[in-house]
């Protein structure tokens, strides 16, 4: 008979390979691409995804395994998304194993282990051979005779110090033993929570103390929801009146399934919304491509406030309507709880947020949900477009030219290219949006590639855009030491707080001051295995890396010379933090950026706060540039706008523009006047005025100019190809031979510059060189790329490329 061979890739495992294996003759009918099946690897067990089925296979069909088990009765990843990680495998010359880790969530696995079991006696003639010839072999068998079935973990564990595997495999040839896989579910989490009984929904409840009546309420407005030590907390009571409630018979406990729910910690009212003729033209457009059921890329460029998200959640009912399903991309940093509220209270339980805050078994639970059909909108960052979904008909990637759509490690994949694809094999409509699209978009609108819609006025007729001061603080910052406000902006501070109304101050560097020296005796401070500063964190009274990590305890001294007199350069959000307690004494302020939002639930419940204008003044970095929509915000501080105008990078003028746009358009989204102070060094800078201005079609007609002239994207495609290693020699003698390899493949057809140190030379002790390659097809370069990898990757050194950088620092 035929054997069914099968192509297996394993999510997660750092090999660059995929696999064959033989179907078991009881398993070949269940056996399909986008299957998960448990299999036998080395030593271990893993959960593997069947790519395909093949008529036959590579290898001697007698070195085949079989695997051990089918998990899934359907398929758990469609024929489009296996041919999504086939493509970003191959065009970000990546393993699918690591791909394949970013569809299925970690967990989602069966539970399996490796059983070792002897086939003889422990009286055996063969044993007393063994004994004399192998005397370590004989005692790993003694054990396991004497141990009975045992686990291959628990014999790994006793005898680690030798060659365990080779005694095994010579075992097994022997037929003194033999391996058995045993798999078993994953267990179901169980937790125990109250519930209102039938008598306690009753009205004939007798007279209650206050503590018992308030737990009556809670759990009729909560049912099922907490546990008895969650009501104790809420309510402020022991556990005593609980007990008397089960008692009588009103509430009662159950064990349940574990539910890891998304809690809401900000709220949102509903508003009615009319569109205006701009929107409507813009929906329109959309419904009427979406109804065709065929491939269509739209970029929706609309000013700040034009009203953009409205038109997605309008396309998304008329999708849910039909029977349809949608992905709603964000940047992480647009992930407001304020996007969160719009969704939810216009879709209820229909939506899944994914974001990378969630737990592995939160992450898995919205998984299974989507996967069931349970779920029909997904809300996420840029691993959301592989949400599993089988009736996909809109995707909608907003803030496109956000560069944290790219991933920053393999696989380096865009997500919001990788959702342009997806959107190409569903045959489905997809929606890039933006008030500053990235060239490249623009670019492709004009040449017809996407479809514009333009929205070129705020949403609402109240709305205008603010009014944009540029300061030029060069005078400023000569003469004073402290310098954090202009009088431009101060006084601006102090009038809006004066009316009751709200400020943001923006400063795209977290710490207090980037920059440390010692005044007696001269010290300055670097980490110690990377070429940059320590920065100041005053919070914690620490000089801390941003790269790696490293933290030096100063309690505000000289690390050195212990002396206090320490002076601090630059500006960072905790100095802008404590300058305005100091300058504006009666305001309250509130700071948000990584070092506090990473808490989980910090930055819901700061925004919950800032929306009910218990905060006056907010502080922060880019994670207040997008998404945030606050009518009383009427004064934004952009308080050093040359951060990225000056870094060693092609984008950098962009990313100036882009962000600097983006945070004034937080500022007179309502009636009130929005005013917009931008401090900078560089007053006289295109992107600086073209963002005052709110310009991006002058800004693009200058850029694209220089993008033409020095060839790069849209008029080019790059690969960065980035060598690490500890050993300097290594990482310059890797990159010399890779460059010599496409000087001697490639000829003239492409561009290389380098290999040369990166702008930050060396990172968590690992000196870094990159080349950097320009050609409008490089495709053939990727096949070098990907051989001259395979070949030269090793445990001392990194090779990491980055197809369509989006970073080259």
């Amino acid at each position: 008979m035929t054997k069914t061979i099968i192509e297996v890739a394993i999510p997660g495992l750092n090999v660059d390979t995929t696999f064959e294996y033989e179907v078991p003759e009881h398993l070949s009918s269940e056996a399909g691409a986008g299957k998960r099946t448990v299999l036998p690897f080395g030593n271990k067990t893993y959960t593997g995804v069947i790519l395909s089925l093949k008529a036959e296979s590579s290898y001697e069909l007698d070195k085949i395994k079989p695997i051990i088990s089918i998990v899934d009765d359907q398929p758990v990843l469609t024929d489009v998304l296996l041919k999504l990680a086939a493509w970003i495998s191959v065009y970000y010359i990546t393993s699918i194993n690591r791909v394949l880790a970013f569809m299925i969530p970690s967990g989602a696995g069966i539970k399996s282990k490796k059983i070792i079991k002897s086939k003889i006696l422990e009286h055996n003639d063969l044993l007393i051979e063994l004994k004399t010839k192998k005397p370590e072999y004989y005692a790993v068998m003694d054990f396991i005779i004497k141990s009975g079935d045992i686990p291959y973990t628990t014999l790994d564990y006793h005898f680690k110090n030798s060659k365990l595997d080779t005694a095994l495999n010579y075992l097994k040839k022997k037929e003194f033993i033999e391996f058995i896989q045993e798999t078993e579910e994953l267990k179901v989490v169980e937790e125990i929570k109250i519930f209102m009984t039938e008598k306690g929904k009753s009205n004939l409840v007798e007279e209650l103390n206050p503590a018992q009546s308030k737990i009556l309420e809670l759990v009729k407005l909560h049912n099922g929801e907490y546990n008895s030590n969650e009501i104790q907390k809420t309510i402020g009571c022991s556990a005593s009146p609980i007990k008397t409630l089960i008692k009588k018979g009103f509430i009662e406990v159950k064990l349940i399934k574990k539910s890891y729910e998304l809690k809401d910690f900000y709220t949102e009212v509903e508003k009615n919304i009319v569109l205006n003729t701009a929107q409507e033209n813009a929906l329109y457009s959309i419904l009427s491509s979406i109804e065709r059921n065929s491939y269509e890329a739209f970029l929706l460029y609309g000013v700040t406030g034009s009203g953009k998200t409205e038109i997605y959640l309008q396309a998304i009912k008329r999708v849910i309507e039909n029977g349809g399903d949608c992905i709603m991309l964000v940047p992480e940093i647009s992930l407001t709880p304020q996007t969160v509220a719009r969704f939810k209270n216009r879709f209820g339980d229909k939506i899944s947020v994914l974001h990378s805050m969630l737990s592995p078994n939160e992450r898995l639970e919205q998984w299974n949900k989507i996967l069931s059909g349970e779920m029909r909108i997904v809300v996420g960052p840029r691993s959301a477009v592989f949400a599993p979904f089988k009736k996909l008909k809109l995707i909608i990637v907003d803030e496109e030219h956000e560069n944290s759509y790219k991933q920053s490690e393999s696989p380096a994949y865009n997500g919001r290219d990788a959702a342009v694809y997806r959107a190409y094999l569903e045959k489905c409509v997809i929606i890039l949006g933006s008030a500053t699209p990235t060239l490249e978009s623009y670019h492709n609108a004009l040449s017809g590639k996407y479809k514009l819609i333009e929205l070129p006025q705020r949403a609402s007729e109240d709305a205008v855009m603010p009014s944009v001061k540029i300061c030029d603080i060069r005078n400023e910052l000569v003469s004073s030491d402290t310098f954090v406000f202009s009088a431009e902006l101060k006084n601006r501070v102090q009038s809006a707080l004066e009316n009751n109304q709200q400020i943001i101050l923006f400063l795209n560097r977290r710490g207090f001051a980037p920059y440390v020296m010692c005044l007696n005796c001269g010290g300055s401070f670097k980490c110690p295995d990377c070429n940059v500063a320590l920065t100041f964190h005053y919070e914690n009274r620490s000089l801390v890396c941003h790269y790696c990590g490293f933290i030096i305890l100063t309690e505000g001294k000289c690390p050195d010379c212990k002396s206090l007199a320490l002076k601090f350069i630059g500006l960072g959000t905790e100095k802008i933090e404590l300058a305005c307690k100091f300058n504006f004494p009666g305001a309250i302020v509130e700071r948000i950026d990584a070092d506090n939002a990473r808490k989980k639930n910090y930055l819901n419940r700061a925004l919950e706060k800032f929306k009910n204008k218990q905060i006056d003044i907010l502080v922060g970095t880019q994670i207040l540039a997008k998404g945030l929509d606050f009518p009383d915000v009427t004064v934004i501080g952009i308080m050093f706008a040359d951060i990225t105008l000056n870094l060693p990078d092609f984008r950098a003028a962009e990313r100036t523009f882009s962000l600097l746009t983006q945070v004034s358009g937080r500022a007179g989204r309502s009636f009130l006047t929005g005013n917009v102070v931008i401090q900078t060094l560089s007053p006289d800078h295109y992107s600086i005025i073209n963002a005052s201005n709110q310009d991006y079609k002058a800004f693009f007609n200058e850029e694209i100019i220089l993008r033409k002239t020095y060839n790069y994207p849209p008029f080019t495609r790059l690969i960065n190809i980035q060598f690490s290693a500890q050993n300097e020699n290594k990482v310059k003698y890797y990159s010399r031979l890779l460059s010599e390899t496409l000087i001697k493949k490639c000829g003239t057809s492409i561009k290389i510059l380098g290999p040369a140190p990166a702008p930050i030379p060396k990172i968590k002790n690992m000196f870094r060189y990159q080349l950097l390659l320009k050609g409008v097809n490089l495709n053939f370069v990727k096949k070098i790329l990907a051989e001259f990898y395979a070949e030269n990757k090793n445990d001392h050194s990194r090779i990491f490329i980055d197809v369509d950088p989006q970073n080259l620092m």
